[in-house]
């Protein structure tokens, strides 16, 4: 095994590229991609391109949660708005979904899962189904 990162976060795999972000000595994101061997600093613009497919374009940030869905379609979750918005396969707002207040308290999703027909989301330390 091979430690690719300490602080890295938000990886994905693409085209036989391993991507993340991680932290720079002052605490600042860094965008990179791997094919284990060679490590290259990405830009930001790149990074969520590639992350997120024809959708990019209308995401407000790199961090947002995206899946793609069989249809070519995309469910997105801009977290700090509490709202899961689908788009269609060119990246058009078909619906959104307001999440509210959970009993715990909660309104802030930090990422969300497709399970067949099942969104999963966390919230702070909570997961809900």
């Amino acid at each position: 095994m091979k430690l690719i990162s300490k602080k890295g976060f938000n990886f994905f795999c693409s085209d036989n590229f391993l991507f993340f972000i991680d932290r720079n000595e002052k605490e600042e994101d860094v965008f990179f991609k791997t094919d284990l061997d060679k490590f290259s600093e990405i830009s930001k613009e790149e990074y969520t391109k590639i992350k997120f497919g024809k959708v990019w374009r209308i995401l407000e940030s790199a961090y947002t949660e995206c899946i793609q869905l069989d249809s070519g379609g995309y469910l997105t979750c801009i977290f700090h708005d509490s709202k899961i918005i689908r788009h269609d396969n060119e990246g058009n707002k078909i619906k959104e979904y307001s999440i509210g207040q959970f009993e715990t308290g909660f309104d802030t999703i930090y990422s969300i899962a497709l399970e067949k027909l099942k969104i999963f989301g966390l919230l702070s330390q909570y997961l809900i189904i």
